[in-house]
């Protein structure tokens, strides 16, 4: 039971400092329109991955210096969940009231990369019409979610198997405080 609730405070610990990064880092892109260089895309992946081996890590040091393969990916999924919802929530805030041309200047973005791949007017007009039902600020939101979510857990299964360190088998897990009469 004390491992649940460490797990979930080290998840949640270290989840917190990451959607806060990412959302510092939405914050300087938008300040900077960085946010429309899609190679930037792939940094908040990285601070997930980031801030999921610290979680991993700390658990580990948590129990001693071992982890199986299960708590290390409970410890990761839980960190993944905790973040998606954390960044999500912190993203709609962004794109709803700090940010609120972004979703315009990413249409335009969006326009001009279609023209540029020679598609005629019609057929912009139908894909923007397409994704102008997709770029709100819930919507975008929603995807912020899914793909860190879907990311984190195949984050996390990946890091499980390399940071896992199995207790040696004759090795007595660490005792709990536990106060017995005697």
């Amino acid at each position: 039971m004390q491992s649940n609730k460490s797990a979930f405070g080290t998840a949640f610990k270290w989840a917190l400092i990451s959607a806060i990064t990412m959302f510092v880092f939405s914050m300087i892109t938008y300040m900077t329109k960085a946010y429309l260089n899609p190679t930037l895309g792939w940094v908040p992946y990285i601070l997930l991955l980031l801030g999921m081996v610290m979680a991993m890590l700390e658990m580990r040091k948590e129990q001693g210096g071992f982890i199986s393969f299960g708590e290390a990916f409970k410890t990761g999924f839980l960190f993944s969940l905790i973040t998606a919802v954390t960044a999500s929530v912190l993203s709609f805030i962004m794109i709803s009231y700090i940010g609120t041309d972004m979703i315009d200047q990413i249409k335009k973005m969006t326009e001009g990369k279609l023209l540029d791949k020679g598609m005629s007017e019609d057929q912009i007009k139908m894909a923007m019409d397409i994704s102008k039902k997709f770029m709100t600020p819930v919507w975008m939101s929603v995807w912020s979610f899914a793909g860190l979510l879907i990311a984190g857990t195949i984050l996390a299964l990946i890091v499980s198997a390399i940071i896992k360190k199995n207790r040696p088998f004759l090795m007595e897990p660490p005792k709990d405080d536990v106060v017995t009469n005697g």
